[in-house]
């Protein structure tokens, strides 16, 4: 379904890394590319005086009709050119279907230093200007900011959906063959191009829908054997809100979970255990959060690959850093616990990391009150004022009581 307006924001009043797009990006998607980039700044300005106006897509459609793309249709010509900025990172594209409208964000370029800390850019733009032009390059030249939005979802394509060579062999980890199967026994016959398939693997991977949930939002959004992609995220969209709305209705995560976890209602904490249990780290970090970032995931996958981590002791690990974080996402923390974890061999024991936490948050809150009382009592006793000390803290009371449980199964022996 095509949208019947657009409109083009950008959060700088001007761009301080222009140099950036004819010296990096530029090289990499060519001077028509480039160009659109160029007007869509433009666009954004013109656009902010006359916020009240909305646009419509023809005029987006109708600016580039003279151009050199005579025997291109002009909306896909469009839509590819902006396919290839949102690769690079420099347009995030929103639709909301109530407004019937598309939502281009530009981003302001990144720095020399922080593009070439992407692997896959810098090795396509040495392949593009040569690597003597690239040292060259090297010898003149320096960030993004991130802002989020409300109530849309992101379409935005990734770098391999058009800059690798491969494109019609890119992996996914959803079985499209098996999937494939269950639609022709629906007398379906639909075949998914890319950005589709890129969907539909990104909400499987992130939320861990099963091949079913899948089948039931993809069959009402064929039209003409076609997938209608708005109208999938839509259904993909309220099934993951559908599958959590339960648990998030009747659990609030209250943080007294770890901190007064015995004056808790049990109904509560068997509620709170159930969630750590029986969801994967995926879903739990989406009831968590709302919506779950790809620095999130691959932090999940480490901990279970390189650590050996349990879904329910991660799920309980990520819980406790989120209270103990103010709702902030801290990867370090939850990294320092994951070493204790695995240093202790708990990585598959619920209640004993549980156990721990709750000791530690306990002995910890007692300090603190003591700390607060005996102002003469010397510094190096004070609980943990910051992040870094907390967690070493926290180790060293694990330890401690790890130490002191060992000693008291000696002395029953």
């Amino acid at each position: 379904m095509q949208p019947n307006y657009y409109r083009v924001i950008k959060k700088a009043t001007s761009f301080s890394g222009l140099d950036m797009i004819s010296h990096a990006y530029g090289q990499i998607a060519g001077v028509e590319v480039v160009g659109f980039y160029l007007w869509l700044i433009t666009e954004a300005n013109a656009q902010a005086f006359n916020s009240e106006i909305r646009t419509p897509i023809s005029r987006l459609q109708n600016a580039f009709n003279t151009t050199g793309t005579k025997n291109v249709n002009v909306p896909d010509w469009i839509y590819k050119t902006i396919g290839k900025l949102e690769s690079l990172g420099l347009v995030r594209t929103f639709f909301s279907q109530e407004k019937s409208e598309m939502t281009f964000w530009i981003v302001e370029p990144l720095g020399w230093k922080e593009f070439n800390q992407k692997k896959h850019f810098k090795e396509k733009l040495i392949e593009s200007m040569g690597k003597l032009e690239y040292d060259r390059s090297c010898l003149s030249f320096e960030q993004i900011d991130n802002i989020q939005f409300d109530n849309a979802l992101e379409i935005t394509a990734n770098f391999e959906a058009n800059f690798t060579s491969k494109q019609d062999c890119l992996s996914f980890s959803f079985d499209f063959e098996a999937f494939h199967k269950q639609l022709v026994k629906q007398n379906l016959f639909v075949s998914f191009n890319q950005k589709t398939k890129a969907v539909i693997n990104g909400y499987f991977e992130k939320y861990q829908i099963t091949l079913e949930g899948i089948l039931e939002c993809v069959i009402p959004s064929v039209v003409n054997d076609e997938v209608d992609l708005e109208l999938l995220q839509k259904l993909l969209e309220q099934l993951v809100k559908n599958n959590t709305a339960p648990i998030v209705d009747t659990v609030i995560n209250d943080r007294n979970f770890f901190y007064d976890n015995q004056n808790l209602a049990t109904e509560t904490k068997d509620a709170i255990s159930r969630c750590h249990l029986e969801y994967n780290a995926e879903k739990y970090l989406f009831l968590l959060y709302g919506k779950v970032e790809n620095e999130q995931l691959d932090l999940i996958r480490r901990l279970r690959q390189e650590f050996g981590i349990a879904d329910k002791v991660i799920n309980l690990i990520v819980d406790f850093s989120f209270w103990k974080n103010n709702s902030m996402w801290r990867e370090q923390y939850i990294l320092k616990i994951a070493e204790s974890v695995e240093r202790y061999r708990s990585h598959n024991n619920y209640q004993a990391t549980l156990d721990n936490f709750i000791r530690a948050s306990s002995l910890a809150k007692k300090q603190r009150t003591k700390t607060k009382i005996e102002k003469s009592e010397p510094e190096t006793s004070a609980a943990p004022v910051n992040e870094t000390d907390d967690v070493n803290y926290f180790l060293n009371r694990i330890k401690a009581i790890n130490k002191k449980n060992r000693e008291n199964g000696k002395h029953k022996r």
